[in-house]
Order: structure tokens, then C-alpha cells, then sequence
């Protein structure tokens, strides 16, 4: 059984005041009565004295209810706090404006348009409530739709479209903004190809001696990811999810043996990496294609209805 704590002070002052006034006390119109100058029985009623007036027994019952809010769930009942405003941890129930978006293939570097149905991603999760009073919420799962990447061109415009497609899943009555998950002010499109055009352009990976990731705007990788995947693992515990799915942060690996690599990460089990380009004799192209993981921004100025914030009663908005 649920139960909810609430205040229940209001109701019995007022409700004890009705009966007094209706089955005691008959007044004409107008008449004004103060509850200091009526005098009650207080033999039945603890911590009174017995020139009591009808409002020390009125204040006396508000104190009570007041404490009772203070109590442990009494024994057999489960009690849910309802709260008025979400916080970090919580599920909140929104649905994007937009049913269908057909990819740009030339963004995606892949040889058709791809179509993703943001409105099938309803269920969300707070990971950041920020100090303007606005939310972050990441997608409690990721999209059921794959989008694939192709090679160079799906290299250089791989973090600005995810971006992109991470825009569709707003609702302009609630949201301010949006991203992939993974994004942090990296170089969205790259427009210099000089790197993805060398042989082995650095001789090791992105975060290690040699640092690519210096060279960011030329295709070298980035860090940038580490704040989204802190924030999302703090709420989850982790990061997999139900299907494998891109973050939006590019890396180089410069390996042994003469090979090289370009690729976006994703998360399967924990954070991986794959091709987009490649390279050993010559340089070639790969295939990339999991899922999206948008991150919302709500409004500060949203009204909430009463709600636990659990995944059985998540937030909704008003």
C-alpha cells in the first residue's frame, strides 16, 4: 500500500473549526467571535491548561499533526516522498515534438538517408540540475534506431551531426537546448583532411607521449567526453545500456606495426572505440553504425506535478 505524508495540520484546524462553528456556536450576521475569548473542556486533552482557550487547543492539534510529518513510515506501509521539482537521479517523462528525421548522407558519409523517430524516446533521467535552475536529462535508453557512419567524411562531421541529431529530440514547450552525449565544446566538423590524408600521422594515441589530441581540429582526438560519462555513471552506476550507442568524442590510435586509426567512441560494456578510417599500406574507409543518446536541457521556469521521481512515477510536465 502507498502512503503519502502531507500536512495535515491545515486540514484539522479547519475542519474542527467547521464543526465548532456549525454545531456550537449560532451567531448573527456579522458578529465577530475570537477563538482566544472561548474556553473548552481540556480534560481529555494533554499539555493544557485548564483556562485553555479555543484556539491553545486549535494550535495544540496543528504541533501534533506537524511532528507526525517527522515520523518514520509506520510499520506495513511503504511512504513515498512526492516532490515538486526533480532532482539529480530522477525520471521524467517528456516526448519530442518530431515522429520521423531522415538523415543527410552527405554528413553521414553513408550511401542512403537513415530515419530516426525521436518520438519513440519518452523517458528521460536527470543527471545535472544547474545553478539557473535548468536540467540536464539524458535518454534512459538510447534511441531503437541505428546510424551509421562512413569513412573520412564520417569522421570530419561526426560530432556536429550527432549534435544535430540530438536536436530532434527536443519539445520547444520544454527545452532550451540539447546534445549528444559525449560533447563538450569539441570541434563539431573538421575542415582541414591534411591528417586523414598521411601515413601514420602520429606514431601513438590520443591521451598518450605524443599527444594527438593537441591537434583536435586536424582529427587528433579529444578528452572532452569525460564530463557526460561522469555524469551519467554517477546517476547509473554505469554505462551500458540496452543497445550499443555513440559518444560524441573522436581518437586517433597510432599502433604498432605501421597501422593507424580514426574513430568515434561508443559504449557497449564500458567505452570503446571504432574505425571510420584506417590506414597500413594505404588508407581506407570502415563502416561505424549504434545508436543515439541525446542529452536535453528543460526550462527553469516548468511547472511539475507532484511526483516521486521514481521510473513507476516519474516527473511530468505541465
Amino acid at each position: 500500500m502507498r502512503k503519502t505524508f502531507r500536512k495535515l495540520g491545515h486540514y484539522i484546524y479547519g475542519l474542527i473549526l467547521a464543526i465548532i462553528l456549525v454545531t456550537v456556536i449560532h451567531v448573527v450576521a456579522g458578529t465577530k467571535i475570537d477563538s482566544s475569548s472561548i474556553s473548552v473542556d481540556t480534560t481529555n486533552i494533554s499539555n493544557l491548561s485548564a483556562n485553555a482557550t479555543l484556539k491553545d487547543a486549535l494550535d495544540a492539534l496543528y504541533v501534533k499533526a506537524e511532528a507526525r510529518e517527522s515520523m518514520e513510515c509506520p510499520p506495513y506501509y511503504m511512504c513515498i516522498k512526492l516532490k515538486s521539482t526533480p532532482e539529480v537521479g530522477d525520471y521524467i517523462k517528456m516526448t519530442p515534438t518530431l515522429r520521423s528525421f531522415a538523415t543527410d548522407k552527405t554528413k553521414t558519409g553513408y550511401g542512403s538517408s537513415q530515419t530516426i523517430y525521436p518520438y519513440k524516446v519518452n523517458l528521460w533521467r536527470v543527471i545535472k540540475v544547474n545553478n539557473d535552475g535548468t536540467i540536464e536529462m539524458v535518454s534512459n535508453e538510447p534511441s531503437s534506431e541505428e546510424i551509421d557512419f562512413y569513412g573520412k567524411a564520417g569522421y570530419m562531421n561526426y560530432i556536429g551531426y550527432l549534435n544535430v541529431l540530438a536536436s530532434k529530440y527536443e519539445n520547444s514547450k520544454y527545452t532550451v537546448g540539447s546534445r549528444h552525449m559525449g560533447y563538450s565544446n569539441q570541434t563539431e566538423y573538421l575542415t582541414d583532411d591534411t591528417k586523414l590524408n598521411e601515413m601514420r600521422p602520429w606514431t601513438c594515441s590520443t591521451g598518450e607521449s605524443c599527444h594527438p589530441e593537441n591537434y583536435e581540429s586536424l582529427g587528433g582526438g579529444d578528452l572532452g567526453y569525460v564530463n557526460d560519462i561522469n555524469l551519467v555513471q554517477n546517476v547509473y552506476g554505469k554505462l551500458r545500456s540496452t543497445y550499443k550507442y555513440f559518444i560524441a568524442s573522436r581518437t586517433y590510435e597510432g599502433a604498432t606495426s605501421g597501422l593507424w586509426y580514426f574513430r568515434p567512441r561508443y559504449v557497449e560494456d564500458n567505452l570503446k572505440a571504432e574505425n571510420l578510417v584506417w590506414g597500413y599500406t594505404d588508407i581506407s574507409g570502415a563502416y561505424s553504425y549504434f545508436h543515439l543518446r541525446p542529452i536535453l536541457i528543460l526550462k527553469s521556469s516548468i511547472n511539475y506535478k507532484l511526483s516521486a521521481g521514481t521510473i513507476n512515477d516519474p516527473f511530468v510536465l505541465e
